[in-house]
Order: C-alpha cells, then sequence, then structure tokens
C-alpha cells in the first residue's frame, strides 16, 4: 500500500490491530530494551506515544505501578483493542502533531511511531518542553 505522511498522520493508511499484533514480537524485543535504558525510577506521569495495541504501555504500567500511565494513539481502531482489558491506563485518541499533554510528563515514551511523521526538528524539541525538569524522552524510530 502506498501512504503519503501528512500532518503528523499517515495518508491513506488503516490501522488493523489484529494485522499489526502479528508482528507483535519483531517490535518488542527493541521496545524492550527501549524501557531498559530509561534511567528514572519513579516516574509519576508518563505518555506512550503512538501506543498501538498498548501492549507496550501495559508494560510500563507494571514497571512503575504508581505512575499515571497515559496511552496516545491517533488510530481508533487501535485504541480500541487498547482499552478491550481492564487496567488504570488512560487511552487518548489524538494527533501528536496538535497534542499537548494534560498533566506535566515525567518520561514520553515512544516505540516504532515518530518515523511515521514529518518534521522531527520542530517535534522534538516541542516533546521536549513538554517534560518536568530532568524528565526523560524515550523514543526508538
Amino acid at each position: 500500500m502506498s501512504s503519503q505522511i501528512h500532518q503528523g498522520r499517515v495518508a491513506g493508511r488503516h490501522w488493523d490491530p489484529n494485522q499489526y499484533l502479528k508482528f507483535a514480537d519483531h517490535r518488542l524485543r527493541p521496545a524492550l530494551e527501549l524501557l531498559d535504558r530509561i534511567p528514572l525510577e519513579s516516574p509519576q506521569v508518563i505518555y506512550d506515544i503512538g501506543c498501538g495495541t498498548g501492549q507496550i504501555t501495559r508494560l510500563i504500567a507494571e514497571r512503575w505501578p504508581n505512575a499515571k500511565v497515559y496511552g496516545l494513539d491517533n488510530s481508533p481502531e487501535m485504541l480500541a483493542k487498547a482499552s478491550a482489558e481492564p487496567s488504570d491506563i488512560e487511552w487518548i485518541e489524538a494527533d501528536i502533531q496538535n497534542w499537548s499533554p494534560t498533566e506535566t510528563p515525567d518520561l514520553l515514551y515512544s516505540n516504532a511511531a515518530l518515523h511515521w511523521l514529518a518534521g522531527h526538528q520542530e517535534l522534538f524539541p516541542r516533546l521536549v518542553g513538554f517534560l518536568q525538569m530532568g524528565g526523560c524522552l524515550a523514543v526508538q524510530m
């Protein structure tokens, strides 16, 4: 399928959670390696940007059980799959290019999502600007 990147969305792309999960193992190892490199001991507010089906978001919530964890994605289909299992995670449908956090994060985490977006030179400084002093932006593309 041919797709174009357009103001933070991938034009013409429909995200099918079941198809996405067929390849979950390919994304899991780098996601876990990224998670292991995060230097924070007890972040209080965490956003998983481009959370997809929420598989990694749940691991984040397990690692830091006292944190408020948000899963952010622009696909309603992916968020429907993510929210199908009960949890304390708050799922947010939003386009990262226009999104601002409702709570100041200690950690912004994104695995295999931000490469779909254009404008990284503007995006990354904006994301860092959302963080608490001493916070962490953890990205794998």
